[in-house]
């Protein structure tokens, strides 16, 4: 009957001694330990952080880069545009497009049957320029002698003045229109002048056909200096007051995030797009080698210096 009751002891003792070391192993640290929230973000931290560094030296190691896009573009001063001189059919387009040209190379001939009439008015009125001032150095001299009135001196005063006045519009008008005004001769009229390129460079676009008509001032000719591009970066406005002429800039093509290239930032507006709050930046490229062209788009990464978080 007495191994009953000491058979209970037993098993209420073994009881005791399991529940207390289950309690000095809660107390125990251990990485396998289930935490709150808040205590597995700081185990988190303090695994992440390396001996010595506290979170905030982590926070100046942070991001120190803006992510943005942007496109391969042609700077406009290497952008040329040829416009017609006057007005006509556009006649012997001399090049094709691709073609690269030295400057003063003849690019097309405009016809225009006012040309004539032009050279006709201006050769009027240098014959008129030419007898009036024989006109008035002839009165002069017979005021002189008191031989012709004083008005007749006043009105080859005004003939003269009058015509070198008309004289000098029609020399600017030929010059404007592509001639040049001592070439012109009775024998050697010409219902054609000849456009030539002030620059040398590439025949990016031909915009008017050989034979269809011109306006005046109308493009119809677009020459490339060079196919050097920059690139045009799109920032978020957020990020104004991180941006410095000089930065360097990573950007790589969306399809080969392998090959990264370099460039400097170069540009920046003092404005803001008011459509897409975005600020539009240039950048120039450093030393590359692979061929890149106009109009691609790229991913790239803007380094500031300073935590962009």
């Amino acid at each position: 009957m007495r191994t009953r009751p000491v058979f209970s002891c037993c098993i209420l003792l073994i009881l005791v001694i399991f529940m207390g070391c289950l309690g000095k192993q809660h107390d125990l640290p251990s990485h396998g330990e289930l935490r709150t929230d808040a205590s597995l973000l700081k185990a988190g931290v303090d695994t992440y952080q390396s001996p010595g560094k506290d979170s905030s030296q982590l926070k100046k190691e942070a991001k120190k880069y803006i992510e943005c896009t942007g496109t391969l573009v042609i700077p406009s001063s290497n952008i040329i545009s040829v416009a017609a001189p006057a007005g006509g059919v556009l006649k012997s387009a001399c090049y094709s497009t691709g073609s690269y040209i030295q400057s003063g190379s003849i690019l097309a001939s405009i016809e225009n049957k006012d040309f004539l009439i032009l050279q006709q008015e201006y050769l009027e009125a240098k014959s008129q320029f030419r007898y009036f001032s024989e006109e008035l150095k002839r009165q002069g001299e017979l005021t002189i002698e008191n031989a012709s009135s004083v008005r007749k001196m006043q009105q080859a005063q005004l003939d003269y003045e009058t015509s070198e006045i008309k004289l000098r519009s029609l020399t600017k008008q030929l010059a404007l229109s592509g001639f040049i005004a001592d070439s012109i001769h009775v024998d050697h009229l010409s219902s054609s002048i000849s456009v030539k390129a002030q620059v040398s460079g590439y025949i990016d676009k031909i915009a008017i056909p050989e034979g269809h008509r011109i306006l005046p001032g109308e493009t119809f000719i677009v020459l490339v200096r060079n196919y050097r591009p920059v690139l045009a970066l799109e920032i978020p406005e957020k990020y104004f007051l991180k941006l410095k002429i000089g930065q360097h800039v990573d950007f790589f093509l969306p399809g080969d995030s392998l090959a990264t290239y370099e460039a400097r930032l170069s540009f920046m507006p003092r404005q803001v797009s008011s459509e897409n709050h975005l600020i539009k930046a240039r950048a120039t490229l450093v030393s590359v080698s692979q061929p890149l062209i106009a109009g691609m788009h790229v991913n790239a990464r803007l380094y500031t210096g300073e935590n962009t978080f």
